[in-house]
C-alpha cells in the first residue's frame, strides 16, 4: 500500500538531480514513466509528498507533463489541470512541468535539473533522487 511505501521513505539527500528528458528515460528504463495523469496523482499521500518535496532543492519535483501542446508522457487525458496560481504560460522556454509541496504545477525549462517521481505501473510510486553519483530510490 502507498501508506507503507511513504512510511518507509529514506531521508532526502538530493544534491544531484536530472533534467526532464533524462528523468523520463531513467523512469522508463527502471519503472514505467514519470508520474502522469489524474489517476496516478490521486495516489499521492499529501503529507508525505509535501514533506519530500519540501526537502528537495527548490521545492519542486518533475512530473510527466510536458508541452508540445501540454500532454502527459504516458498518454493520459489532459482534461484535469492543477496549475500553480502564479502559472505563466508565456514562458516559452518552460515546456516541462513540476509539482510543488501543495500538489500545484508549474512550468520549468526542461534542461533544469530536479528530483522526480516515477510510477511503476502498479500501485506504487518512487520518489527518485541521486546521491553522490549512485541511484537512491525510496521504496
Amino acid at each position: 500500500r502507498l501508506e507503507t511505501f511513504w512510511a518507509s521513505m529514506a531521508s532526502y539527500c538530493g544534491k544531484n538531480s536530472l533534467n526532464w528528458t533524462d528523468a523520463q528515460s531513467f523512469c522508463r528504463d527502471r519503472h514505467t514513466d514519470l508520474i502522469s495523469g489524474p489517476e496516478q496523482m490521486k495516489k499521492l499521500d499529501g503529507g508525505k509528498t509535501k514533506e519530500l518535496i519540501q526537502k528537495s532543492e527548490g521545492g519542486f519535483v518533475f512530473i510527466g507533463l510536458f508541452r508540445d501542446a501540454w500532454q502527459w508522457s504516458d498518454g493520459s487525458s489532459f482534461s484535469f489541470r492543477f496549475w500553480n496560481l502564479q502559472y505563466d504560460d508565456e514562458k516559452n522556454d518552460s515546456s516541462c512541468a513540476m509539482m510543488n509541496e501543495g500538489g500545484r504545477w508549474s512550468s520549468e525549462n526542461c534542461s533544469e535539473e530536479h528530483p522526480f517521481i516515477c510510477y511503476d505501473g502498479k500501485r506504487s510510486l518512487k520518489f527518485i533522487h541521486l546521491c553522490r553519483g549512485r541511484e537512491n530510490t525510496s521504496v
